[in-house]
């Protein structure tokens, strides 16, 4: 942890507040895991760094069969392997992998199978862990990935285990995955890579769909007790008072406000009540807000923010989605009817009914409003791909920087500060805004001030989307 202000935390409100200023992207915070492994079904990965392999880059592990790199020296002295290399190798059959599939089966013992390992080698780091919620594992009791990994670890066991020690590891094996699933972060930003890490002290700072910090991952190489190891850094996205509270993200911010709310309700079974879900309009952005289908101008938006007690059942699950109300005709609707219209939405960009991304927006514009989240994801993917796009054509250019500009101040909006999604839009636009000068330029329909003027807008952009990227 960084000696830039101080952090104080309470554990028993799972609070954590900075006692100092923070300007965006000062450095708050730095987390080790105390767990990592790779996920319950995966990709053939190395169980030493966790990168996704390649069959002809890859060396089997002489003792327990498991695939590690080829390539990296440190892999092959498995300083992290090690300790469950000689429990797997017990195993009477070798490990069997498709290595076209990202569904293989035979990791699910790994992780669980490190967390028990850690409880009996630090049994202080493990009490951090086992101070994490589990949350509810009623889903997982009958799923092929418990069978499979309490099984293994079983069979890893004495000879003659008895009924009741299998049921215990069956017990704790559950345990140990429903840690991982509400507590662990996915690898996803590390992109070589596929897996789980376990930051005792980040899963502890509260979430809200406008948070004040993001994280970044990156791989070390040398550590006191082990040459691979990894580093989580939590820093300031927005410009944090002194006496606030650090709060993080769960899910994607990109995404309406029933979608946050049962994502959120499902895995962590709270409500979200920052200000961007208390706020019916998500910011005067209306990314939740549909068409009312009983007058011709209104826009359908939750009437109030969710109220649910800390003790409601999964049978409350309607109550997260209030009623919506038309703020033209004052007509309500239900959750269900809500949810109903949103699945349709989905259902119909799935199917591919219509010919183009061009002509499923618009049939979505008289639906929903127009930046709403369906409509900003399909315009996102309109910005990125660029489908038959030809940059000598001056008013596709134009089209797009105005595309650019709409989808910023979206997403500045519901998710303000350096964040990489900014980042990614200004670096498209930063170039469309350029070629569009020299064009325009070229055919003497901008004078030079005017022009200069554009490429200064642009640098200020690129400069914008460095500091996004600087920490990612």
């Amino acid at each position: 942890m960084c000696d830039v202000g101080s952090v104080i935390h309470d554990q028993a409100l799972h609070d954590a507040h900075f006692s100092g200023d923070s300007s965006k992207h000062q450095l708050k915070l730095c987390f080790r895991p105390s767990l990592v492994g790779p996920a319950t079904k995966s990709h053939p990965v190395c169980l030493e760094c966790l990168n996704i392999l390649q069959r002809e880059t890859s060396v089997e592990c002489a003792n327990c069969g498991f695939p590690l790199c080829g390539d990296r020296p440190e892999c092959l002295r498995g300083r992290i392997h090690a300790r469950e290399c000689a429990q797997l190798a017990r195993l009477e059959k070798r490990v069997h992998l498709d290595w076209e599939s990202s569904d293989n089966l035979a990791y699910a013992a790994v992780f669980p199978l490190r967390a028990m390992n850690l409880r009996e080698d630090d049994p202080d780091e493990m009490k951090e862990v086992d101070l994490l919620l589990s949350g509810d594992t009623k889903d997982l009791r009958d799923s092929f990935g418990l069978e499979v990994a309490a099984m293994v670890i079983t069979m890893m066991g004495k000879e003659g285990s008895g009924v009741d020690e299998e049921k215990a590891i069956r017990e704790e094996v559950l345990r140990i995955m429903g840690l991982r699933r509400t507590n662990a972060n996915a690898m996803g930003c590390l992109e070589t890579k596929q897996g789980n890490l376990i930051f005792p002290v980040y899963s502890l700072i509260n979430s809200e769909c406008y948070c004040n910090t993001f994280y970044s991952l990156s791989e070390e190489e040398e550590n006191e007790r082990r040459k691979i190891s990894y580093r989580m850094e939590v820093r300031a996205q927005v410009d944090i008072p002194a006496g606030a509270e650090i709060t993080t993200r769960y899910i994607c911010s990109f995404d309406c406000l029933p979608g946050r709310r049962n994502k959120i309700w499902q895995n962590w079974r709270f409500v979200c009540r920052c200000v961007r879900c208390s706020d019916p309009t998500d910011l005067g952005t209306h990314f939740s807000s549909l068409r009312c289908r009983a007058c011709p101008t209104g826009y359908l938006r939750p009437s109030a923010p969710a109220s649910i007690s800390a003790s409601a059942s999964s049978s409350d699950l309607e109550l997260l989605n209030p009623l919506w109300r038309c703020d033209g005709c004052d007509a309500t609707v239900g959750p269900r009817h809500v949810t109903e219209r949103l699945l349709d939405y989905e259902r119909t960009m799935k199917v591919g009914f219509f010919s183009s991304r061009g002509d499923l927006e618009e049939y979505l514009s008289q639906e929903v409003h127009p930046n709403h989240f369906l409509i900003c994801t399909l315009m996102q993917k309109r910005f990125f791909l660029r489908d038959g796009f030809d940059r000598s054509d001056e008013s596709a250019l134009e089209e797009m920087v105005r595309l650019g500009e709409r989808l910023l101040r979206v997403v500045t909006t519901i998710d303000p500060g350096f964040t990489q999604r900014r980042g990614r839009i200004l670096k498209v636009l930063a170039k469309d805004r350029m070629l569009l000068a020299k064009l325009r330029k070229e055919r003497c329909e901008l004078d030079e001030n005017g022009f200069r003027g554009e490429l200064r807008r642009a640098a200020a952009e690129c400069k914008t989307m460095a500091l996004c990227f600087i920490h990612s």
